[in-house]
């Protein structure tokens, strides 16, 4: 697993804005990532941060998103990711997460 692999913000706040149904990155907005969980074919999009929290703008929708996802995040846990960052899954019983901003 990438120590400093792309990191994503997802805010309670934020989720209706940038939470827009997706089945691959060129889905989003620019500079926005496909954030599937599980086995799904289907996500919601999500901002591409550094390990810092800083939003990336040179983001480039990856063509192997358009496929259903292979099981595989960031995170199993929260200390798989950095300080700033925690492990969200999208169901409880998914094994792997994606890293966001807390």
């Amino acid at each position: 697993m990438k120590k400093y692999s792309l990191l994503l913000l997802l805010s309670i706040l934020v989720l209706p804005i940038i939470g827009k149904d997706c089945s691959s990155d060129y889905d989003c907005s620019t500079s926005q990532k496909c954030i599937k969980t599980g086995y799904d074919f289907n996500g919601i999009c999500a901002d591409v941060l550094d390990q810092y929290g800083n939003k990336q703008y040179t983001y480039t929708p990856n063509p192997k998103s358009i496929n259903g996802n292979d099981g595989r995040g960031d995170c199993r846990y929260d200390t798989d990711c950095n300080y700033l960052f925690k492990c969200y899954k999208a169901r409880t019983y998914d094994q792997y997460g994606y890293c966001i901003k807390k």
